[in-house]
């Protein structure tokens, strides 16, 4: 990773990366801190007026690392003659002409851990939360969740679809149920949905039922090969459920981080050999005999350190059983995400914020380096970070990382419900990047470090994300379509552009 990671990833046991609580340090209180709740929506209207020429419009909003301008309406400007006195340093060049890959957005996770802190809030309350997580007009435009299939590192204890006594089987699935994430977890993946019929969901299990594993446990331990075509029909049963009860699966990986053996929670480990034959002679023909051939099957699911395992995948005997690869943050770098086979998807799927790291403006200023701008710019089509909601003390868990964030935390005795630097890091793309839409050129960074990441919606309409990496204020100047517009950038600053 980059030299300016000191203060994030520290392997497994904390799973972690960069995201820090949103903070501030009352006035009269040296030393402490408070986190800032928003019981209504944090996310701010577009407003101001207009100046320049009256057509081209752009609006645009900003956060800034002091958290004085948190997704905050700026006046608008517009795009007019491009001048000469607008110097070359200053510029970001948008253009049309080059398009790249179609986009799904941004998201998290909906753990067991998540979907019980949400459904902990009153009614009315949950109801403003959804909205501002998931809304595409007033909220951050979620439009992507992660679910697991099973039991995960955050969940109220193990369990999977199929759970049999010791020394019992099933290879038929004549048991298999669903019924525990009616509780909690399917309703909310449904209530998103309905705020956002757009969104789609990406699901993982971390482990298949013990009964089918080598160790027979859920924790640790592989698939056994007799049980390959079980695991396949049991994930086929799985999505066929989650799309019953309202659950939008559009994408599966076969298990998370199956390079990551632990002990003390939910895993199965595979080799790129083992899943590659498991997917391409049981998964895929599996899930194509059961009308889920719209079911993209995403290889990987782990850390951009080992971009050999994927690129192994989706270049072998059972590449075509492949849709793509998914990714996560905690070691390595974004651009391992180019080695990815011309064609195939690319998702980061997994990437957490942690008490570890409290500073708000070093965790804006990573995050938007490495995911809004670095990970779209090497051809992600959603970027996702770890659990949507966790309590103040950081859990439930289920024998997986204690100090990790949510981009939620809810304070589970007076429901009080902070939007932490991962909510208004996803608001700027989601509120204004809908699915469908495509990455278009633009100027990745220019000569004083303000970097670019720009997409065309299906309507016509076009998003750009730029972040200040310097360290002073910088004019920069938009060109597109032959015209100009121009924006003041604070250093450190991300904002998000639209027109």
């Amino acid at each position: 990773m980059s030299a300016d990671r000191s203060y994030v990833p520290r392997r497994r046991v904390i799973r972690c990366l960069v995201a820090a609580a949103l903070v501030v340090v009352p006035s009269g209180a040296a030393g402490a801190t408070t986190r800032i709740s928003h019981l209504t929506s944090p996310t701010r209207s577009l407003a101001g007026h207009t100046y320049g020429t009256t057509t081209g419009q752009v609006d645009w909003i900003l956060t800034t690392g002091d958290q004085r301008q948190l997704l905050a309406a700026q006046p608008p400007v517009s795009f007019g003659a491009d001048q000469a006195t607008y110097y070359s340093w200053s510029r970001i060049d948008v253009s049309d002409a080059t398009t790249y890959q179609t986009v799904q957005g941004v998201g998290a996770a909906m753990t067991e851990s998540s979907a019980v802190n949400l459904d902990s809030l009153p009614a009315a309350t949950k109801a403003q939360v959804m909205t501002n997580l998931f809304s595409p007009t007033s909220g951050a435009g979620l439009s992507v969740l992660r679910t697991p299939f099973g039991a995960s590192d955050f969940s109220l204890s193990d369990y999977t679809f199929d759970d049999q006594p010791w020394g019992t089987t099933d290879p038929t699935l004549a048991h298999f149920s669903t019924a525990r994430d009616q509780a909690h977890l399917l309703p909310l993946v449904g209530a998103a949905h309905s705020v956002n019929p757009g969104l789609t969901v990406l699901a993982t299990p971390w482990s298949a039922p013990a009964w089918m594993k080598t160790n027979v446990n859920t924790h640790d331990g592989q698939l056994a090969p007799v049980y390959e075509d079980a695991y396949a029909r049991y994930l086929a049963k799985a999505i066929a459920a989650y799309r019953a009860a309202g659950a939008p699966v559009t994408a599966l990986t076969v298990t998370n981080e199956p390079e990551s053996p632990r002990g003390y929670s939910p895993s199965m480990t595979m080799t790129e050999a083992q899943q590659a034959e498991f997917v391409g002679a049981h998964l895929r023909p599996v899930l194509d005999a059961a009308n889920l051939s719209d079911v993209a099957i995403l290889g990987y699911d782990g850390n951009w350190s080992d971009a050999g395992y994927p690129v192994s995948e989706l270049t072998g005997p059972a590449a075509a059983s492949f849709a793509g690869a998914a990714f996560h943050c905690y070691a390595g770098d974004e651009s391992a995400q180019a080695q990815v086979p011309a064609g195939k998807q690319v998702w980061t799927s997994e990437c957490s914020g942690g008490d570890w790291s409290p500073d708000f403006a070093q965790n804006l200023r990573w995050n938007a380096h490495h995911l809004l701008i670095g990970a779209f710019r090497t051809n992600s089509r959603a970027v996702l970070l770890f659990n949507l909601a966790l309590s103040t003390s950081d859990g439930p868990t289920d024998g997986g990382c204690t100090n990790c964030r949510g981009v939620l935390s809810i304070d589970p005795v007076t429901h009080a419900v902070h939007y932490n630097v991962e909510y208004y890091l996803l608001a700027h793309l989601g509120r204004y990047v809908r699915p469908g839409a495509v990455r278009i050129a633009s100027t990745a960074s220019n000569p004083t470090g303000v970097q670019s990441v720009a997409f065309r919606n299906p309507d016509g309409s076009h998003a750009l994300v730029l972040y200040n990496e310097g360290g002073s204020n910088q004019p920069v100047t938009v060109r597109w379509n032959g015209r100009a517009a121009r924006v003041q950038l604070p250093a450190g600053a991300v904002a998000t552009l639209h027109w």
